[in-house]
């Protein structure tokens, strides 16, 4: 049954398109199919897929091409970041160094002026 459906589709396909005609005469009857025809609509069919395609690969390479941009431009913003929290981290570090050596130097020295000077007997 299904493929009586689908063979009665395609048969009225085939009519709708031009490809199929049917004579009626006294004497006979006819189903013609015009190759011709059938051939120049491949041929048209072919074409239009290849543009299709043709398109297709166009705007696959523009996304493509885009996405590529978006991303360089992307890792270089996070390479500045990075630049400047090393910079900012660099800066923190050596402004906690020299706190750290300021406190030890007055702690050294007030040691040394607290120190009583040993007499000697």
């Amino acid at each position: 049954m299904r493929f009586l459906a689908i063979a009665a589709a395609a048969v009225l396909g085939m009519f709708v398109l031009g490809w199929l005609t049917f004579a009626n005469s006294e004497e006979s009857a006819s189903i013609t199919i015009d190759k011709g025809e059938v051939q120049q609509d491949m041929e048209e069919a072919v074409e239009k897929t290849q543009e299709a395609l043709t398109k297709a690969q166009k705007e696959t390479e523009n996304v493509y091409q885009d996405a590529k941009q978006e991303g360089q431009e992307a890792l270089e913003v996070t390479e500045d970041a990075l630049k400047d929290v090393k910079e900012e981290t660099e800066e923190t570090f050596n402004e906690v160094k020299e706190e750290f050596t300021s406190d030890e130097d007055k702690s050294t020295s007030t040691q040394e002026t607290k120190q009583p000077e040993k007499s000697g007997s």
